[in-house]
């Protein structure tokens, strides 16, 4: 799998006309891998599909102007801020014109770590947002882009990118996977199905006003501590990230089909004004709404 990642990063480097550093691999030859990719702006595009059995997540080390389209999906036509990342699944194809200079970490992660992780937790996959932004992931990304720069010096460097491979994963499997155990079921620590949903089903009544844990808590029939350290041993999540990520959906979905004005829509959505929601909405989804609801609708 070494010689296939290789030969598509030479690929990927010929066709841009740009500097591409050495694929980096961890220990185990179908294992993570990683490189990064610096060049001029690119008025024509290029079409890519990651290798069969890859997830490739390409994160952005600086500003940029993009249009990409992902199975023929628009993607992004806007300004991508730094530390946006944009994520590809195996056996889709992606193609992207870039208006600006670029520098960009691809880490290419085989799909089956997510499926173990997914698996062990009796978790069931939701699908791959395309876009996302988060502190978490920029902090392993620069460890990642630092072990990239010391590969020709430092022997330990394989070992480091498989480890940061694995922190990687866990990131994102936290944040892409919701968890969905039987109903009724007791987990160890975490919450019965019933209690958990009733949790969420307060949360889907009053996401447009301002909600407290302990509503919350008492909705599900636990005290405040108890309650959150359960559902985010349940969910992967702490309740503020759930009432935020549930918040951003109907956001959304008002966006794509209602023409109410911004404002309106970060108020209606529980947030305390226009502004702040579009800031929350670029960091999270890597665009701003305006530019969502302009593209996808």
């Amino acid at each position: 799998m070494s010689d296939v990642l290789n030969t598509l990063r030479c690929q990927v480097a010929a066709h841009w006309r740009l500097h591409a550093t050495p694929m980096v691999h961890g220990r185990r030859d179908d294992g993570v891998a990683v490189c990064r990719l610096t060049g001029p702006k690119n008025h024509g595009g290029i079409t890519i599909s990651p290798p069969p059995g890859y997830v490739v997540i390409s994160h952005w080390l600086k500003r940029l102007r993009m249009r990409m389209l992902v199975n023929d999906a628009l993607v992004t036509s806007d300004q991508l801020a730094s530390g946006a990342n944009v994520v590809v699944r195996a056996g889709e194809i992606a193609r992207a014109t870039l208006f600006d200079a670029f520098d960009v970490v691809q880490t290419y992660i085989p799909a089956c770590h997510f499926d173990e992780i997914a698996s062990g937790h009796a978790s069931a996959p939701v699908r791959l947002p395309r876009l996302f932004n988060d502190h978490e992931t920029s902090r392993v990304m620069a460890l990642m882009t630092t072990s990239i720069e010391a590969a020709n010096t430092d022997c330990y460097t394989p070992l480091l990118v498989e480890s940061l491979g694995r922190s990687l994963t866990i990131l994102l499997a936290k944040r892409l996977f919701i968890e969905q155990r039987p109903r009724g079921a007791t987990h160890r620590g975490g919450l019965t199905g019933a209690r958990l949903e009733r949790a969420k089903s307060f949360v889907a009544a009053h996401y447009g006003t301002r909600i407290t844990v302990s509503e919350i808590a008492r909705a599900a029939g636990y005290s405040p501590y108890h309650f959150a350290r359960s559902f985010k041993m349940t969910t992967g999540m702490t309740p503020f990230r759930y009432i935020q990520s549930v918040r951003l959906d109907k956001a959304k979905e008002m966006l794509l089909n209602s023409y109410a004005s911004l404002n309106e829509i970060a108020v209606r959505c529980g947030f305390s004004d226009g502004e702040s929601f579009s800031q929350f909405f670029r960091r999270v989804q890597g665009i701003r709404p305006g530019i969502y609801r302009q593209t996808l609708r």
